[in-house]
């Protein structure tokens, strides 16, 4: 937990209240790092993105890259802008960019399960419960 005091005291105003935000980022395949803040009301996704110091820990998720949409921005699972105003317990959620296409990833699986089982496995064998072909013509 960063507190955003500490990261980035020009974030913070006395004259507005404070409301607490999550940053989640996406670094790797099931590896999901999240930092609790707190930023001024009426603050934006950009600067609690500043304010929490994921930019620094994380390779090639910097502002240059949130602009050219290399990373997938969301609050609460919906697609945002930097400027999107926060509101309190909102959860901003950074997604890295794909490396494969899920459709060929989807391929290769199932090219490599086709492999792993002989030829003609999946059918139903003759015995117990088995169902017959329906003759043609019948």
């Amino acid at each position: 937990m960063v507190h955003a005091e500490s990261a980035l005291p020009e974030v913070l105003s006395a004259d507005r209240p404070l409301i607490t935000v999550e940053v989640a980022v996406s670094v790797a395949p099931r590896h999901v790092q999240r930092v609790r803040l707190q930023v001024n009301q009426g603050s934006s996704v950009r600067d609690a993105l500043l304010a929490c110091g994921l930019m620094s820990e994380v390779p090639g998720l910097t502002p240059e890259a949130l602009s050219a949409g290399r990373w997938a921005l969301g609050v609460w699972g919906r697609k945002e802008r930097l400027g999107h105003v926060l509101r309190d317990q909102d959860r901003i959620e950074l997604l890295r960019p794909l490396t494969v296409d899920p459709k060929e990833a989807r391929r290769l699986r199932y090219q490599d399960h086709l492999k792993k089982w002989p030829k003609g496995s999946q059918r139903l064998q003759k015995g117990k419960g088995s169902k017959k072909a329906p003759v043609k013509g019948a």
